[in-house]
């Protein structure tokens, strides 16, 4: 039980100072002697472990092993809430590994589970779900469950679950041409996670400001955001994040397109993500 608290409470610690790869390893380790012991006491359910090792793998990018990790997890008998935040959890590291199977109708599930309630749980399943149904190409539905994760992320005051939303707007935006305004709502998402701290919401936004500018065929502006995304992760202590790791792959792919070969070379440093 000392071995199971002091790793839950170094693993938070770890994560408090964006050491997600360290918080993982720890959580995990504290998973792993509470699964060998059923019986023991400790801080915190084999549940709420499991989900803060999946938080912590996806924040360190490995959404993969996360997903596995979540799986596995026996949640039988839990509260219609803890199902939600588990739902939440598998999609968040779902849509990530580009599997091909839906988080919809699980999203859907919890949604209706939680209905008539109104919680943060509840607007980031709809947030997640508009997220899950644009993969799906089911761009009318993604845009009703955005929306509705808008005004309820709205009337609670969530901005981060508001800033998931709205770059799913602007994805359908950029999706049905509307470039310009699709640019226009990711420099708001942009703003509003820099002014509270909401890292995952602006890294998100900068690496769909690369994308929108790479559908418009601006390579050096694509390269430029991606390669300003990658900056910005890494002045956050959050080079590991996915959206970071992605945007350095893009940066350097652009910076070849336009002959940048610094840049690309910069990009593909892997001493330096260490270092990071």
């Amino acid at each position: 039980d000392v071995a199971v608290t002091a790793a839950v409470q170094a693993g938070d610690e770890a994560a408090a100072a964006s050491g997600p790869a360290d918080a993982a390893q720890l959580y995990q380790h504290a998973l792993e002697l509470v699964l060998a012991d059923p019986g023991l006491p400790t801080p915190l359910s084999p549940f709420e472990i499991t989900l803060r090792a999946a938080s912590a793998l996806v924040d360190s990018g490995d959404p993969y092993r996360a997903f596995d990790l979540l799986s596995d997890l026996d949640a039988s008998g839990s509260s219609a809430l803890d199902q939600g935040r588990l739902a939440l959890c598998l999609a968040e590291a779902h849509l990530l590994t580009d599997a091909p199977e839906s988080m919809a109708p699980r999203l859907q599930s919890a949604i209706e589970a939680l209905a008539g309630e109104p919680s943060a749980v509840l607007a980031s399943l709809h947030a997640k779900r508009a997220r899950a149904l644009f993969d799906d190409d089911d761009f009318e539905g993604s845009a009703q469950a955005a929306d509705e994760a808008t005004q309820l992320a709205r009337e609670l005051q969530l901005p981060s679950v508001t800033a998931d939303a709205l770059t799913t707007l602007a994805r359908l935006d950029s999706i049905a041409g509307l470039g310009e305004r699709s640019l226009e709502r990711l420099d708001e998402v942009v703003r509003q996670a820099a002014a509270t701290g909401d890292v995952e919401a602006e890294l998100r936004a900068r690496h769909q400001r690369h994308r929108v500018l790479a559908r418009l065929d601006d390579h050096v502006g694509a390269r430029d955001e991606a390669a300003a995304a990658v900056r910005r992760a890494g002045e956050l202590g959050s080079a590991t994040n996915w959206f970071a790791l992605d945007c350095r792959i893009l940066a350097a792919l652009f910076a070849v397109l336009t002959g940048d070969w610094r840049l690309a070379d910069e990009m593909l440093d892997v001493r330096r993500l260490r270092s990071e």
